[in-house]
């Protein structure tokens, strides 16, 4: 079994989405491999190494505006049990998309705080806590 990295940004320890995973496959977090940068003075070996960290979800969607998202390939589809265009067959890996910001949706945010609630105990000054107030001391 693998360990789950923390969250490179803010330590959270995460736990692996299956626990008899035999590689770092973080639940409410996102796992990120690099083999190096020629711009990098930290890391690039060349050699077929590769740095690997997670940011938890939290963090992902906190900092959306340090975010950037392209397309490298686009998924195969087939009609499958679902109904048409259903079931991922292949990739087409001749796409090459130019990067662009990411701007998660509102479902994704209230997603992401839902999941942070439960998984990591959260409570955010706008909520209640269990003396009743808001969280914050002039109450």
């Amino acid at each position: 079994m693998a360990r789950c990295l923390p969250c490179i940004a803010c330590g959270r320890e995460l736990k692996n989405v299956d626990r008899d995973a035999d590689e770092n496959q973080p639940y409410a977090g996102t796992a990120f491999t690099s083999h190096g940068h020629y711009g990098s003075t930290a890391y690039d070996p060349m050699d077929g190494h590769y740095l690997e960290i997670n940011i938890c979800d939290l963090c992902l969607v906190t900092h959306a505006d340090r975010v950037e998202q392209g397309r490298d390939r686009r998924p195969i589809l087939e009609d499958g049990p679902l109904g048409p265009n259903t079931s991922v067959v292949g990739w087409d890996e001749s796409v090459r998309w130019r990067l662009v910001p990411w701007n998660p949706d509102a479902r994704t945010y209230d997603h992401v705080l839902k999941v942070a609630r439960e998984e990591f105990q959260l409570v955010f000054e706008d909520e209640p806590d269990e003396t009743g107030g808001n969280g914050n001391d002039a109450d």
